[in-house]
């Protein structure tokens, strides 16, 4: 019953799209994962290339994280775009200076969450269904195939927040300024 249960789960994860990359995409969608092409109308992008067709924009408002060479890490919004680099939460930043960025994946958003609730959940579930075993005078016991399900559930959502955002070095992802006029 229990191995029945976590393959209803894992199909209903497969069908519902959760197991889609972000990393694949040329273009990331407006907010913290950059800006999506249709919404650019003209200005300067910072831009990072992968190879021709590959690439990620961001424009003045996006969000951005980004570490540097002497290995601080800054996080914030763009305002300002310029040839050689561009500022950040009040921080000029020349593209040289740019070790890594920073880009969100829905596997640790969305899919870490939602394991951790459904493992967590359905311990829980279980347990107030059966009173956590305590209930006097009653013949309802906490059944341990309820934890043999959902704790293994509950560490594997707990293993995948972490991997929230990828790491993407600018030796292989190169930064540079384009206009779109």
């Amino acid at each position: 019953m229990a191995q029945k249960k976590l393959s209803w789960l894992i199909s209903f994860c497969l069908l519902s799209g959760m197991f889609v990359p972000v990393s694949g995409q040329t273009f990331r969608t407006a907010g913290s994962r950059g800006v999506e092409s249709s919404l650019l109308v003209g200005g300067k992008v910072v831009c990072f290339v992968k190879g021709p067709g590959r690439r990620t924009l961001y424009a003045e408002g996006s969000t951005l994280k980004v570490k540097l060479l002497d290995g601080k890490k800054v996080a914030g919004r763009i305002s300002l775009v310029q040839d050689t680099g561009f500022v950040l939460s009040g921080r000029a930043i020349a593209y040289d200076s740019i070790k890594a960025y920073y880009v969100p994946t829905r596997v640790g958003l969305f899919l870490g969450s939602a394991l951790c609730i459904a493992g967590g959940g359905y311990v829980l579930l279980e347990g107030l269904n059966t009173g956590f075993g305590l209930m006097m005078g009653k013949n309802k016991r906490f059944h341990m195939e309820a934890l043999e399900v959902g704790l293994p559930i509950l560490a594997v959502g707990g293993a995948l927040i972490p991997l929230r955002e990828v790491k993407r070095r600018t030796s292989v992802w190169r930064p540079r300024t384009m206009d779109l006029w």
